[in-house]
């Protein structure tokens, strides 16, 4: 390969991932909560809020309430998956009949007074006093299963399902045969061809028998006739169908020209297969047809019919071809393709168990501290042969931001409508991101050869150097894999952007990833700042100053982001304590009183020294951010991972791609030869680096293939 075609960094566009991690404490500490009524303070903590970005939380009542009447007649023709939506913000109003009964001139023009939900409030508040002080993650989910494309190749075989007796009990047992890949080539030009009207009547695993040649070390088809139509006659081996990826056309150089038989090789023996991994082909397989999540593709038509329910046991020529991985007795990691998709084995529940337990909490006589003072719903335990649900009172309450003193005129609150951008949803599977490599906890990494690299890993498996060229899958078993920590978004001026230069053709387009909203500007266009309360009862001091903390940083140059698009710089929101009254009870007449009162609420120095806190105020601090500069004094860019890849022979929107940064960080390392090679040549920054000038080195630039 050349060089002009090797990946290269622009090291003059650098970018800054959107996100971040705070990390993990050691241990996710938990109690039965108990209340002290000696250090017990009930009151409220009354609060501004300062817009520091544009903000937008949708009104729900309408996905439509910003279509124009043509939008309206395309989404009415629509199917589910690729219906586009349009939100006004959020205000006490019901805007359900709004799209049917006015234009949408009149819907522009018209707007609600805007109120920030206390849910989003919450939701802000408590990520912080988890990420602070130990609580557990309690918005993950921890059956979610978690995948990624993977460029490892894969072998070829067939999967069959077989009646075995089991202590006089029949039992179904999944065989796996390992096969060769034979190809034909589809086509009605050439005898030995598979015709294509023949081809797209056949089904997924369809039995044939074949003849074939070898040219050039690779096998084809040159005869071939189906089981269904009779016998077997001079054709002296019998092969099964797969149809992978899509057929492109004549002119598309991109697409494939041949499909595959997978022929049984009889010198290997078959090989029994865990239910567990079967389950994982089948959530690898939905992935395929759902379609993606983040573009407005149509889901997968090669794969739809390609169905484990419909393997029939003991019949010879009911199987399903697979590819695998063979370098392990265990974990094949099937998938209906050669190099794509796989699901892991680990599961999230797995995951934080094996980094200091901070999964939800479920029981209520086991809690985290935040959940202590916000509340969790849990699960029925089984105590003393009785079911019982242990859930937990929240001793917090927030109240909407409305704002104080408003106008009438409420458009001036309001930015021009615009359409997003796509938003990425969260990739867990890009372990480059979330997790630490596994080389340095197994004390592998200098026997491993990764000098220029970091190393390639799953949350399964790492990959080991065998030689220049070759590579060995390891299990990572029940070694730790160790995560990042907690996401938080960066403060950014990136929503500017979007603002102003959303105005190409495509840009004012809607599509199911692209929504058009109305957004709150930020507050340098008016005066008035939303006010909310926080009411609490029966807190310590030390739950109180957690509290306070949680919602002002006890730094005005801090910030939260609430709402969507946070990736995109929205959403910037500064919170302050202007008041903490303190409920007293008169025990001469029984009168409560809200009076206002002074107390010391900073953090003791022991706790503000903790590297979690250290890291919060790092990346919620939003003055420093804004005042940072780089190269010819412009801000830095926060952005989603740049990759430009002249090379790409697909639709050219795929040339300029958040995916080609990872392609190209995989491959672009010096101890990788090739495309095909494994090893990751950055990593996240943490967020100390990212704010580093003497760590440069680990900094993210755009990768360019040219």
């Amino acid at each position: 390969m050349s060089s002009k075609n090797k990946w290269k960094e622009n090291q003059s566009n650098r970018f800054i991932n959107p996100y971040n991690f705070v990390p993990l404490a050691e241990k996710c500490e938990r109690s039965k909560l108990k209340i002290d009524y000696k250090d017990s303070h009930t009151g409220v903590l009354e609060c501004s809020l300062e817009i520091l970005t544009p903000l937008f939380i949708p009104n729900t009542t309408s996905d439509t309430a910003l279509h124009t009447k043509e939008e309206l007649e395309i989404r009415e023709e629509s199917s589910e998956s690729l219906k586009t939506h349009s939100y006004d913000f959020f205000s006490y109003n019901d805007l359900s009949q709004e799209s049917k009964n006015k234009s949408y001139e009149e819907r522009r023009k018209r707007v609600f007074e805007p109120v920030i939900p206390a849910s989003e409030i919450r939701g802000a508040v408590r990520s912080v006093h988890e990420a602070a002080f130990g609580g557990c993650m309690s918005s993950i989910s921890i059956d979610r299963k978690l995948g990624r494309r993977t460029a490892l190749p894969k072998k070829c075989g067939i999967l069959r399902k077989v009646s075995r007796m089991e202590g006089g009990i029949s039992k179904e047992q999944w065989l796996l045969y390992p096969c060769r890949r034979i190809r034909v080539k589809v086509s009605d030009k050439e005898k030995g061809n598979l015709p294509q009207q023949i081809y797209d009547e056949c089904r997924e695993g369809e039995a044939f028998y074949i003849n074939c040649k070898s040219k050039n070390g690779i096998e084809y088809v040159n005869e071939w006739k189906k089981v269904s139509e009779g016998s077997q006659g001079n054709l002296k081996k019998k092969a099964y169908l797969h149809k992978g990826e899509p057929f492109g056309g004549e002119n598309d150089k991109l697409r494939k020209k041949y499909e595959s038989f997978f022929l049984p090789d009889k010198k290997i023996k078959e090989i029994p297969v865990d239910d567990k991994e079967v389950e994982n082909l089948r959530s690898v397989i939905h992935e395929y047809q759902k379609g993606s999540k983040d573009t407005s593709s149509e889901p997968h038509s090669s794969y739809e019919r390609y169905d484990i329910d419909e393997i029939v046991a003991d019949d010879p020529d009911s199987v399903l071809p697979v590819y695998y991985l063979d370098d392990e007795k265990e974990n094949r990691h099937f998938s209906p393709a050669c190099i794509g998709k796989e699901v892991f084995y680990k599961t999230m529940e797995n995951i934080l168990d094996d980094n200091g337990d901070f999964r939800p909490c479920k029981n209520g006589t086991k809690l985290c501290p935040t959940c202590k003072i916000f509340g969790m719903a849990g699960e029925k335990q089984k105590e003393e042969k009785k079911e019982q649900l242990l859930s937990i009172a929240s001793r917090v309450r927030f109240t909407d931001a409305v704002l104080e003193n408003a106008e009438k005129n409420y458009f001036k609150y309001f930015e021009e409508p615009i359409i997003l951008p796509e938003l990425g949803e969260p990739r867990p599977g890009a372990v480059e991101f979330y997790t630490y490599p596994p080389y340095d906890i197994i004390n592998e990494k200098k026997e491993l050869g990764w000098n220029d690299s970091n190393g390639y890993w799953t949350y399964d498996y790492y990959v080991i150097k065998d030689g220049d060229k070759s590579y060995i899958r390891k299990s990572l078993g029940n070694k730790k894999i160790k995560i990042r920590g907690r996401k938080f978004y960066w403060h950014s001026d990136y929503y500017k952007k979007i603002s102003h230069d959303n105005k190409s053709e495509e840009e004012k387009v809607l599509s199911s990833m692209r929504q058009r909203i109305r957004p709150l500007r930020a507050n340098q266009y008016y005066k008035n700042k939303f006010k909310c309360k926080i009411y609490f009862e029966n807190l310590t001091l030390s739950e109180l100053k957690q509290l306070k903390w949680a919602v002002d940083f006890n730094d005005k140059d801090c910030a939260h982001k609430i709402g969507k698009a946070k990736p995109y710089g929205f959403g910037s929101v500064r919170i302050c304590v202007d008041n903490v009254k303190i409920r007293t009870i008169d025990m001469r007449t029984g009168e409560w009183k809200l009076e206002p009162k002074k107390m010391n609420l900073e953090l003791e120095d022991s706790i503000t020294e903790r590297i979690e806190i250290k890291n919060l105020k790092m990346i919620a601090n939003w003055e420093k951010r804004l005042k940072k500069k780089n190269r010819g004094n412009r801000s830095e860019k926060v952005s989603y991972p740049l990759g430009y890849n002249a090379t790409e022979r697909s639709k050219d929107k795929n040339k300029d791609a958040g995916h080609q940064w990872f392609n190209g960080n995989r491959t672009m390392p010096n101890d990788s030869r090739n495309d095909m090679n494994f090893a990751f040549h950055k990593l996240l920054p943490t967020i100390e680096e990212e704010l580093e000038e003497k760590e440069k080195k680990k900094w993210l630039y755009k990768l360019e293939k040219k």
